[in-house]
């Protein structure tokens, strides 16, 4: 049996053996295939490894020869002791450290140290104080074990009750925590072993002595310990407000001194039931529009708003006023417009003239007693009159004396004359004038309108729209500026539609088209004339006083250096590729390179003096089956004939080879593998 011949070549895979392949040996065999690519990748591994270690070796010289000065001096910083030069062993020590309390700080000083510790919280772990009662309400607090076991003892207690009697033979058996028990033939004690400290980060525990308790920290939904705050200004739901701040809200709710508007627009949980000021903007209340502003009152013996009352105001330049009302059960009434001197009249602007024709004066109970004075009753005949109450018909002509009238012949028709419209028999149902106008609503190929939350990808019909809301244009509706509103125009173009949107406060103007439906709208584009917006334009342009992304190469040319374990430098302006030669310190102590084979199940060997951690390893098949194993082809069928595996799990070795064929049982066979293992500290 002849060892496979092997080469220093990288192979670029490693070939898998198919099931459909056949069994050939030999040097070029499909069966060697793969594990002579292997060995080859090993062998190039060894042998770079070679030439590496060579190189270093090279160095070791240079390395011996570098050492530290004596002179360098090692100083101790803050909270530091000791130091000196080099000259001998230094020692630095750390401070003695400071006290820690409840108000120091993580701070350091010339000699000392000292650490801030937090302080128990519904978010934070820290330092608590116990209570041992069970009557405390107190949420800052933690329950002791002693009130543990007073609760543990009632349980007890409770389930003692449950049922009046229990046979003597029942055996009581102290578990974990507890000591004592028995059976029931006598009195029986159990007692609950000392409770461990309870702290933030205990657990519901227990142990065969003793217990501890999990400690819940306090939220909106889960009660627990919680740090109180004595201010009104810290915005915090895990801390609880003392009771001299909940006094500080009463005696302002008594005082009415922090009496505020409330915008009932965005806040509605006031339900309009407190005295106060209220921004409504005409928001409905049932069926009734509130006013803009009011101010509202309530009544102090009526629940539920029943009686109130309010002034509404009108909102911008408006000076409308109304009265609002609400009746005993709190059903909103409405409002009522109160007159003033803008929509109604002002008692100084009177008059008692009847003849004056002045739409500013109003008329005095003097001139409507003249006028009724004068006046006809509606009984009486006027001697004369400007037109008739009851209009007459002359030979079928309306008359009413306020215009002459003729009579016309109605045997015929005048050579000239003209009839209504109406009196045109046979004429068309629809007829458009030769000359006529349309509303914009008219026209049913044109859409000019406001548009409120539609998205513009769905705008397809030709027109002018107006968006009037920032709030509306949204990136979501496929605004060009999210929160910027503006016009909308629609057009037909060369092979469909084209939108341009031009925004109301910057006046900036976008343009994007549809092709087809298919497709959907492209992405909005800017029309500008600044230098950003202008497509087309070269990339590489720059002023000359710029920096630009890249040159051929460097005005100045830059020296580039190695510095530490290896060093060296060279000149560089970018015009081309450079080399940096370096020293390399000799490291043959501190790399190791091992090679050998190891069995199937094996653990690779570390070197002397290196953990498992600094080292890297690699196994290949050495031999594929060691035991010799027998078996045969089976030719008339098709079958997984052979395979193999080889890898490290750990440090732990694989290597096998699967064998089948002819009578054989398939399995795998232990083998032997090469490895390879590289130290580096």
């Amino acid at each position: 049996m002849a060892n496979l011949a092997e080469s220093s070549i990288w192979e670029t895979g490693v070939y898998q053996i198919e099931e459909n392949d056949p069994v050939h040996g030999g040097a070029n065999g499909i069966t060697n295939r793969p594990t002579k690519q292997l060995a080859n990748r090993t062998v190039w591994l060894k042998n770079e490894l070679a030439s590496s270690v060579q190189a270093i070796n090279a160095n070791l010289t240079s390395l011996s020869t570098n050492k530290a000065d004596k002179t360098l001096n090692l100083v101790a910083g803050n909270g530091l002791t000791g130091g000196g030069t080099l000259q001998a062993n230094r020692t630095i020590t750390l401070g003695t450290p400071s006290q820690i309390t409840a108000s120091t700080t993580n701070s350091v000083t010339a000699t000392s140290h000292t650490h801030a510790i937090d302080k128990a919280s519904t978010t934070t772990q820290g330092i608590v104080q116990l209570n041992d009662t069970l009557v405390s309400t107190a949420t800052d607090q933690a329950l002791t074990a002693n009130q543990g076991k007073v609760l543990n003892d009632k349980i007890t207690a409770t389930d003692a009750k449950a049922d009046t009697k229990a046979n003597q033979a029942t055996a009581i058996t102290a578990g974990n925590g507890l000591t004592g028990g028995g059976t029931l033939q006598a009195n029986r004690t159990l007692t609950l072993g000392t409770p461990s400290q309870i702290t933030a980060s205990s657990t519901n525990a227990v142990t065969a002595t003793s217990h501890t308790h999990a400690i819940d920290k306090a939220s909106t939904t889960v009660a627990g310990v919680v740090q109180l705050v004595d201010n009104l200004t810290t915005d915090d739901a895990a801390k609880a407000l003392t009771a001299k701040q909940g006094k500080v809200l009463n005696d302002k709710i008594d005082n009415k001194d922090s009496l505020k508007t409330i915008d009932w627009v965005a806040d509605k949980s006031s339900n309009y039931q407190l005295t106060g000021f209220y921004r409504a903007n005409a928001i409905m209340m049932g069926s009734d529009a509130l006013p803009a502003m009011e101010m509202h009152i309530t009544h102090p013996t009526s629940p539920g708003n029943g009686n109130a009352r309010g002034i509404g105001f009108a909102y911008g330049p408006r000076f409308d006023l109304s009265t609002t009302a609400w009746d005993a059960q709190g059903v909103y009434l409405g409002q009522k417009t109160i007159l003033t001197e803008l929509n109604g009249v002002m008692l100084s602007d009177k008059s008692n003239s009847i003849e004056l024709d002045d739409a500013g004066k109003v008329a005095t109970s003097k001139a409507v007693y003249t006028l009724n004075q004068a006046k006809l009753d509606k009984a009486a005949n006027a001697v004369s009159a400007s037109r008739l109450a009851t209009a007459r018909t002359i030979n079928g002509v309306a008359f009413d004396g306020t215009a002459n009238i003729t009579i016309a012949d109605n045997t015929k028709a005048p050579a000239v004359h003209r009839h209504n419209w109406n009196e045109i028999n046979g004429k068309p149902s629809t007829f458009t004038p030769s000359s006529h106008t349309h509303s914009i609503s008219n026209i049913t190929d044109f859409d000019v309108r406001e548009i409120t939350s539609e998205s513009l990808d769905d705008i397809t019909k030709w027109g002018i729209y107006a968006q009037m809301a920032n709030s509306n244009a949204t990136a979501e509706r496929k605004y060009p500026v999210p929160a910027e509103a503006g016009t909308l125009e629609v057009i037909i173009s060369t092979y469909g539609l084209r939108q341009r949107f031009t925004t109301f406060n910057t006046h900036r103007h976008f343009e994007r088209r549809r092709n087809n439906p298919m497709t959907g709208w492209e992405n909005w584009v800017e029309v500008s004339n600044t230098w950003d917006a202008i497509r087309g334009k070269p990339s590489n342009l720059a002023y000359t006083s710029s920096n630009v992304a890249s040159a051929t190469r460097l005005q100045t040319a830059r020296t580039i250096s190695l510095t530490g374990a290896v060093t060296g430098s060279v000149s560089f302006d970018g015009s081309g590729n450079v080399s940096i030669g370096t020293t390399l310190p000799s490291i043959a102590s501190n790399v190791v390179v091992m090679t050998g084979t190891i069995d199937h199940g094996g653990t690779i060997p570390l070197p002397n003096g290196f953990t498992e951690s600094q080292c890297k390893w690699m196994v290949s098949m050495h031999e594929d089956n060691t035991g010799n194993a027998t078996w045969d082809l089976w030719e008339s069928a098709r079958l997984r004939h052979y395979g193999f595996r080889c890898f490290c799990d750990g440090r732990i070795v694989t290597a096998q080879a699967y064998l089948t064929g002819h009578n054989s049982p398939p399995g795998w066979v232990n083998g032997r593998a090469n490895y390879i293992i590289i130290g580096v500290k």
